[in-house]
Order: C-alpha cells, then structure tokens, then sequence
C-alpha cells in the first residue's frame, strides 16, 4: 500500500493541523514559497512615505503612493522571489520618480514620464536577456516610450528643434513599413 505524497507548503490539508493556502492578501506568482502581505508592504511604505513628506519635502500624495508602490512591489520582488512582481516594481519606479523629480523641481514638463518608463522596459528587456527569459514586447515598449519621451523631452532642450509633431508621423510610418513588410512575405498556411 503506498501513502500519498506530501502536500506542498501553504498548500496543505487544513485539517490535518498543517497552514491553509493563503490567498487575497499575499503576493505568490511562483508557487509555494512563503509570502509577504503586499497590502501590509503597501501600507508600511505609504505610511512611511507620507511621514517623510510631512518631515522634508513637497511631494504630492500621488507622488507618494506611486513610490509606495513602487516600494511594494520591489520588496515582493526581492524577499519573495517573485519574478512576475519585477515589471510592475520597474513601472512603478519609473512613474514614481518622474513624479518625485516633478515635484522637487528637478524636472519640468511632459515626457519625463513616459522617458522614465522606456527606460524602465529596457531595464526589463536587458534583465530578461541576461536571465534567458527576454521578451520581445518589452524592447517594442522600450523604444516607443523612449522615442516619444525623448521627443517631448528634447524639446525643452535649449538648442535642439522641437520634433513633437514629427513623431506621430514616424510611428504611422513604422507601423505602415511593420505591415508592409509582413504582407511581402510567404503564408505558411
């Protein structure tokens, strides 16, 4: 007579005295392991964030729940291991400091955010390279953020024209050459 395999941890008959699956409130996108709240990671973050608001600087609520955020899913990132909360950790980083320059007056304008978060896709798409899991929708996303943010940014740059109507006209042309290109080659079925 063979005796069942053991459950995984978290994953365990209840009544058998050992802990339920936890669910709602826990962070898990790679199995069993244990589990940090995020919603406990949210509010340890913002409340710090709003108490060093209130003490040093001028950043906004928005500003600080973005890096709360931010903090939040880094955090589930790092103590977990839990590689599907990296991209939004990326995100929300990239929007959190183009909010924070913002409002500390580091930066002025449009486009920081939208630079911010190609920067933030490309970071994804190297890290998924160097791990072998690279994703070919995060380079697409890295270059368009990085183009038009960069447009909108360069604008403001003294000595460099201002192409922010030329852009949409270069991604009509891309998208137009991508379908071009597509129709020219062989059906396989």
């Amino acid at each position: 007579m063979t005796t069942p395999a053991p459950s995984a941890p978290g994953r365990s008959d209840p009544a058998a005295g050992a802990r339920p699956p936890v669910q709602g409130w826990y962070w898990s996108f790679d199995g069993d392991r244990e589990r940090l709240p995020w919603v406990g990671i949210f509010l340890v973050a913002f409340g710090v964030a709003l108490l060093v608001g209130q003490l040093t600087t001028p950043l906004s609520a928005g500003t600080l729940v973005l890096d709360a955020l931010a903090a939040t899913f880094l955090v589930t990132w790092l103590a977990n291991a839990a590689r599907g909360a990296l991209l939004p950790a990326l995100i929300f980083i990239a929007l959190g400091a183009a909010s924070t320059l913002s409002d500390l007056g580091v930066v002025s304008g449009s486009g920081w955010g939208t630079f911010f978060l190609g920067l933030a896709f490309a970071v994804a798409w190297l890290l998924g390279r160097v791990w072998g899991r690279g994703s070919g929708w995060t380079a697409w996303a890295a270059v368009v953020f990085l183009f038009v943010g960069g447009i909108q940014v360069a604008g403001r740059i003294p000595g460099v024209p201002d192409l922010s109507r030329l852009w949409p006209l270069l991604i009509v042309a891309l998208g137009l050459w991508l379908v071009w290109r597509a129709r020219r080659r062989p059906s396989w079925g």
